[in-house]
């Protein structure tokens, strides 16, 4: 991998407040900072050549707001001047606002974390710094009193960044999706770093389904195969003793082991090879590939439909789908990665000798065997089609857009059936309202508006995503956010506005203006 290039960035000051310090010595720093600052009153900044002079009385805190544009990896830093001693800096990190008042992480809910450094000064001048890089937006810094009359500060960011080259830039004639290219390359760099990250704010996590999305868009801007060869490898180095692979890279996460991410895992490899035709890789991860799919076979019922591993996390999507079991969107992702696992050994098979393992007596067919598919394909489509709409579940609770897809990309929709489900898909993201209904199907999320893209263009409907991704994606443009958010509403505590995940229009335009299909 490179090594990230570093700078300073500029920030804008948007709102200084001054108010008595809350909590007490010892307190949590964070939940301190957080009730301090929104106890505090609006106050002019005393500053001059670019340093603040705050002049506070004991228990007093003085608080400085700065927006950095967009979310950046990065860290401030901070030169003080005759501190006194004993003066309390801290430093914290937010992506977004509401209603005009800047969202602090709550450690009580979601995410659970405590974006804030906290350090005590020392007598007179010195550096002041963090021990590792946060991200956000927003950079929030408070400063506890008392401090003498000489007392002064200047902060400073420094950003680091991946080094990005576009060399497939993607320029049309319409100026709204050249806005909307650019809102998503903006989040595609803002989440690099390492390797792919899906929130620099909240988690900065190198999650394995968010990289199919993160590593198509990084396909259509450059050759730039290293990310994606990473986290490949990544998940092979960490899998579990029965194969199957984790979902935050590195580390061990159990409680965010995702199933359904082992199947999005196939297609990464498959588009590895797809752009790089690297023999040599792909027969390495051949063991990790057989195991992982003879794994998932042990899960399937007494009808041939897969059910989750009881431990591990299900995700399916963020949209209100139901979870019932067997689910059909669980299903339809795992009969693709088998239909994707299984072109991959046809199309190598002049040139790499798959080597089946020793199966147990319960697995000792080879999952990429061509009749295992079909045969999963026959039992999805019993078991979720009828009335013309794919379920969700046997009992029918919800009917998905992210199943439809999915159906249609496995080949389980006969093509006359095709044109009617496309239309619905079609009319439900041209549908503004965003909110779930009963009798109505569920609205798949921006990250799963991957897999509807790919339906759409499998089938010819290219104009249909060019004007999703108009109303949808150009809502945020218009509404002047820099970046794509993680859902269509992140109202909840730590809903993220700049995720990766979201940005894959700027690969599907991409394969529109070129005249590719899937």
């Amino acid at each position: 991998m490179p090594l990230l290039a570093e700078r300073k960035q500029e920030a804008v000051l948007v709102e200084s407040r001054r108010g008595p310090c809350v909590g007490e010595p010892g307190d949590d720093v964070h939940e301190s900072l957080r009730a301090g600052w929104a106890a505090a009153s609006p106050a002019p900044t005393q500053a001059a050549d670019g340093w603040w002079t705050p002049r506070l009385a004991a228990d007093e805190c003085a608080y400085w707001l700065l927006d950095l544009g967009r979310d950046y990896t990065c860290q401030a830093w901070f030169q003080v001047e005759n501190a006194g001693g004993g003066e309390q800096l801290a430093v914290s990190y937010a992506e977004k606002t509401r209603a005009g008042e800047l969202i602090l992480s709550d450690p009580a809910t979601y995410c659970r974390v405590r974006l804030t450094d906290s350090f005590r000064l020392r007598p007179g001048g010195q550096t002041v710094e963090g021990f590792s890089l946060r991200g956000g937006r927003y950079v929030l810094i408070q400063v506890t009193g008392p401090t003498g009359q000489s007392f002064r500060l200047q902060a400073h960011v420094r950003v680091v960044e991946y080094p990005l080259e576009i060399t497939r830039p993607l320029v049309t004639d319409d100026p709204e999706l050249d806005a909307i290219i650019a809102l998503c390359e903006r989040t595609h760099h803002a989440c690099l770093q390492e390797g792919f990250v899906d929130s620099v704010w909240r988690e900065s996590s190198q999650w394995l389904g968010d990289a199919l999305p993160q590593s198509l868009i990084m396909a259509s801007m450059n050759d730039d195969t290293r990310p994606l060869r990473r986290v490949i490898g990544m998940a092979v180095q960490g899998a579990y003793p029965d194969g199957v692979l984790p979902s935050v890279l590195p580390g061990e996460v159990h409680a965010y082991a995702i199933v359904d991410y082992n199947f999005m895992w196939v297609e990464l490899l498959a588009l590895y090879h797809r752009l790089t035709g690297d023999d040599a890789f792909l027969q390495a991860m051949q063991p990790a590939l057989i195991k992982m799919l003879s794994r998932f076979r042990q899960d399937l019922n007494e009808d041939g439909l897969l059910l989750s591993q009881p431990g591990r996390r299900l995700f399916l999507d963020w949209a209100p789908v139901s979870r019932n079991e067997p689910s059909a969107i669980y299903n339809l992702h795992y009969l693709l990665a088998l239909q994707t696992a299984e072109e991959l050994n046809r199309t190598r098979i002049e040139r790499i000798e798959w080597k089946e393992p020793d199966f147990s007596k319960k697995t000792r067919e080879n999952p990429l065997n061509p009749s295992n598919p079909r045969s999963i394909q026959s039992s999805i489509r019993a078991a979720f089609w009828r009335e013309g709409r794919w379920w969700d579940d046997r009992e029918g609770s919800t009917f998905s857009q992210l199943a439809a897809a999915l159906a249609l990309l496995t080949g389980c929709t006969r093509s006359d059936e095709a044109p009617a489900l496309l239309d619905a898909i079609i009319a439900r993201s041209l549908d503004p309202d965003d909110e779930p209904a009963q009798g109505k199907m569920v609205l798949a999320s921006p990250f799963m508006h991957h897999y509807i893209f790919e339906a759409l263009r499998r089938f010819g409907r290219d104009q249909a995503v060019i004007d999703i991704i108009k109303l949808r994606w150009g809502r945020w443009v218009k509404a002047g956010y820099p970046t794509t958010w993680e859902n269509w509403n992140v109202d909840f505590p730590d809903g993220s506005q700049c995720h990766a995940f979201s940005a894959h229009p700027r690969y599907h335009l991409a394969m529109i203006e070129r005249g590719f299909s899937r």
